[in-house]
């Protein structure tokens, strides 16, 4: 057989599987809502289980098992987080948002089981997705045609958003799904098959159709391409038209193929995450089909156990498996064995020569150990040694013994012992320096950078009037030494290159705050989405269909491209200079800048004359005490008969000293503070 029942669990259940690597063979249950079993028994679960891929058939037994509030109507397991969150939605129209660690058996990142519980909905949650793109987000339906759109960077406080404004309506939202490879756009289906796709970047419907053809009479699902970020599937579960219609987004006029195959109604769909080839169905019926979509034919006819199934999902993680969850308390998880088909019930014989990708090698050749590699020529397989650059090989190992050393110090000093020239010696002396315990104390006493002597040499700073007296008198000593051509000059200046160039437009600063849910914080976490590679695809659809409906965009802000140092280097006008130029008093400040010594770069300032200066350093310092300080001893060396006094007051809030100390003759001064 191709497709192989091999294991299961007697549910009527909502499922999902994991979505995290390491985690592929967990899938987590939440017992359905309107279903009972013949004990009449009314407790609800979520059950989390291990699929066993031995292969053997036999009975899942639950791993972990938490009690629900009440049975489900709609469960999703999202990846943010070490084992994610899972939401489970409600038929009182709540969701719950469950720490996935409880099922999983993992350190949990929260004191309780369930996170949060919200009421957003006023009706039954028959729907949500997690975004697979941005994990941190969710979307949910209801049967009162309600889309919001959730927030979980902060997962014990979620927010939720409208999509936009929606077209008027009162049918049930009956399935939802996150477009594969652009992270804002969301398909929604209602019951009387209406199709919208919405671009939350810009919170408008960007596109919304129906079947002209009538074949789409009621709809219970909709799955997106994972590959192709236009087109998406849609099934009726009418049983007089049991069709799945495959639909590219540039031309809704119609469908681009109808799969036929089905006798009775549709209620599932899921497209394969590993092979877009690959589609499967069910429904009503106890069987399910496997399409090739480009094809638009059958690859499996797979027998199911149970009837009345309401989902079938392939594995995120697991190739080849999926399961399918029915009202006939049954849950069932199938895996694909070959890729020739069976003998179906009408004596058809159901075969495709196209293998899935999972089982296609990528080459007719294969690596082994010790640099053997195996080849395949028609019928002969050869088997040779391989060794390219075999000079490497001992540079290589000279470079592990370095990087096993305990002492990388040591061996820098070893090397600045043993270079032949200085430039070497003060390569591997800035290596050394990289070990020390202060790097950059050490690095700054290699390039003569000392704070403390930059911050003695300020006791040492002298009046800019007898700075300008001595300058004048050794100018006049030296005035016969100091003549320089104009040809030296020139030369001079050619010799400055200076590629640095800080300014506020500098594309490097900054960074984020790493946040295992996401980074949005209680913003609207699609107002800042930047644009895809599918944007312009998106931004141009719906005005050639006539079916469909098409909002112009709000413009958007052009992106600044980061460009490169060298790029900026050769773009700019002028060149910033350091020390040179800079008049002796000068070179002790702004060594006690590099050096971030702002109390002593202050105490420079205020030395020199320069209290504006000393402001926007303090201000530059980011230290509140400091920047108090300098502003008081800025009052404090103005004139007593300063109008700027006030100013003073003002700034720190003293209105009843500014009443107290103003000219009665200049009330009305006082009156407009």
């Amino acid at each position: 057989h191709a497709m192989t029942y091999f294991t299961g669990v007697n549910r009527s259940a909502c499922t999902a599987w994991s979505p995290l690597a390491g985690q592929e063979s967990y899938f987590v249950c939440g017992t359905a809502a309107g279903s009972t079993d013949a004990n009449f028994d009314t407790s609800a679960h979520l059950e989390t289980f291990d699929v066993d891929l031995s292969g053997k058939e036999h009975t899942l037994q639950p791993k972990y098992k938490v009690e629900l509030p009440d049975r489900v109507h709609s469960i999703t397991w999202g990846a943010a987080g070490a084992a994610g969150i899972i939401a489970a939605g409600f038929p009182s129209g709540s969701i719950s948002f469950i720490d996935a660690a409880c099922v999983t058996g993992q350190k949990r990142s929260f004191e309780t089981e369930t996170i949060a519980n919200s009421s957003k909905h006023d009706t039954p949650v028959s729907c949500a997705k997690f975004n697979a793109i941005q994990p941190q987000i969710m979307a949910s339906g209801a049967e009162n045609s309600e889309v919001f759109i959730w927030n979980l960077a902060k997962p014990e406080n979620p927010v939720a958003y409208a999509p936009g404004t929606a077209p008027a309506s009162s049918e049930a939202i009956t399935d939802l799904q996150w477009n594969g490879q652009v992270p804002h756009i969301l398909g929604t289906v209602s019951q009387s098959g209406r199709v919208i796709v919405w671009d939350l970047r810009n919170k408008r419907p960007v596109i919304q159709f129906t079947d002209r053809s009538g074949k789409l009479k009621s709809c219970k699902t909709i799955s997106w391409n994972p590959k192709n970020s236009m087109q998406l599937v849609t099934a009726s579960e009418d049983d007089s038209s049991p069709v799945v219609q495959v639909w590219n987004l540039r031309n809704t006029q119609m469908p681009i193929s109808t799969l036929e195959g089905h006798t009775q109604g549709v209620w599932s769909t899921s497209w394969c995450p590993h092979d877009n080839r690959y589609l499967l169905s069910t429904g009503k019926e106890n069987r399910a089909i496997c399409w090739d979509v480009e094809a638009a034919a059958v690859v499996h006819d797979i027998p199911l156990r149970s009837e009345w199934n309401s989902s079938i999902q392939w594995s995120t993680q697991m190739q080849a498996t999926f399961s399918v969850s029915s009202y006939q308390e049954q849950v069932g998880i199938y895996s694909i064995h070959d890729v020739r088909g069976k003998e179906n019930e009408r004596g058809e014989i159901i075969d495709h020569s196209h293998p899935p990708s999972w089982l296609r090698r990528p080459a007719g050749a294969t690596f082994g150990f010790g640099g053997k590699i195996a080849t395949v020529d028609g019928s002969s397989v050869h088997i040779k040694s391989v060794v390219s650059h075999p000079e490497l090989l001992d540079k290589a190992a000279a470079i592990q013994e370095i990087v096993d050393l305990d002492d990388h110090q040591q061996y820098c000093n070893d090397r600045i012992e043993k270079s032949q020239s200085e430039e070497d010696k003060d390569i591997w002396k800035f290596f050394a320096a990289q070990f020390e315990q202060d790097a950059r104390e050490a690095i700054l006493k290699q390039i003569s950078m000392s704070r403390a002597d930059a911050r003695n040499a300020v006791q040492l700073l002298q009046s800019e009037e007898q700075e300008e007296f001595e300058a004048k008198q050794e100018e006049a000593d030296q005035q016969e030494d100091t003549e320089v051509t104009e040809e030296t000059k020139e030369t001079k200046e050619e010799d400055v290159s200076d590629l640095f160039a800080g300014s506020a437009d500098d594309p490097f600063g900054g960074s984020n705050q790493d946040n295992p849910f996401g980074g949005f914080g209680d913003e609207d976490p699609f107002s800042s989405m930047g644009a895809t590679a599918e944007q312009d695809e998106w931004d141009q659809l719906g005005s050639e269909n006539s079916n469909s409906l098409s909002l112009d965009a709000p413009d958007e802000k052009q992106s600044q491209s980061r460009v490169s140092i060298i790029d900026m280097a050769s773009k700019t006008g002028n060149t910033l200079h350091f020390l040179q130029g800079a008049s002796k008093n000068e070179q002790i400040l702004i060594r006690n800048i590099l050096l971030k010594n702002y109390d002593e770069a202050i105490e420079c300032c205020f030395r020199l004359n320069r209290a504006a200066d000393a402001l926007v350093l303090a201000l530059s310092s980011n230290d509140r005490e400091l920047i108090q300080q300098t502003q008081a001893r800025y009052f404090s060396s103005l004139p007593k008969d300063s109008p700027m006094h006030f100013v003073d007051r003002l700034s720190r809030n003293k209105l009843r000293e500014i009443i107290a100390e103003s000219n009665v003759d200049e009330w009305k001064c006082t009156l407009a503070i």
